[in-house]
């Protein structure tokens, strides 16, 4: 019998994934990007990560 393991990544490949306004218990996705793409972080802030530098292996 064969195991099946999970992905390392989520389907479309690694992601950066930003979350926030608080509501509850739960947090809203503000923005997401997949890894080489710049990914901006509001204010307070205010910077752009660039996501090109993490590790995608």
């Amino acid at each position: 019998m064969l195991k099946r393991r999970s992905p390392k990544w989520a389907p479309r490949g690694p992601a950066v994934t930003l979350h926030g306004d608080p509501e509850g218990d739960a947090y809203r996705t503000l923005s997401a990007v997949r890894f080489g793409e710049p990914m901006y972080l509001p204010a307070p802030f205010d910077v752009t990560v660039d996501t090109a530098l993490f590790p995608a292996d």
